[in-house]
C-alpha cells in the first residue's frame, strides 16, 4: 500500500518546483539567466559565473539579491511554500 504521506510530500514538492519556475519566468531576463545558472551549478565561483554570463563580477551579488527579493514578493510562490493556495489559484 502506498505511503499517503510520501505521496503528499511528492505532490507538494512538485507544486513548489512549478511555482518557483513560474516565478523565475516572471523576473527580468538577466536575473533569470543568473538564478537558473545558480540553481543548476551552485558551486560556481564568481569568476566562472562572470565568464559564463558575460556579467561583471561586481554585478552578480546585487543582481542575485534583486532576483531573490522579486521571488520573495511573488504571492503565488510564497503561498505555495507556506502551504496555502493564493487568491485566484485554482485551489482557492
Amino acid at each position: 500500500e502506498p505511503d499517503a504521506a510520501g505521496i503528499d510530500d511528492e505532490l507538494l514538492d512538485g507544486e513548489r518546483r512549478e511555482a518557483l519556475h513560474r516565478a523565475i519566468d516572471g523576473v527580468p531576463e538577466h536575473e533569470r539567466r543568473l538564478i537558473r545558472l545558480l540553481l543548476r551549478e551552485p558551486t560556481l565561483s564568481y569568476d566562472e559565473i562572470s565568464a559564463t554570463l558575460n556579467m561583471p563580477k561586481g554585478s552578480i551579488g546585487p543582481t542575485r539579491g534583486r532576483c531573490i527579493a522579486r521571488l520573495r514578493g511573488d504571492r503565488h510562490l510564497v503561498s505555495v511554500i507556506r502551504g496555502r493556495p493564493s487568491p485566484g489559484h485554482d485551489l482557492a
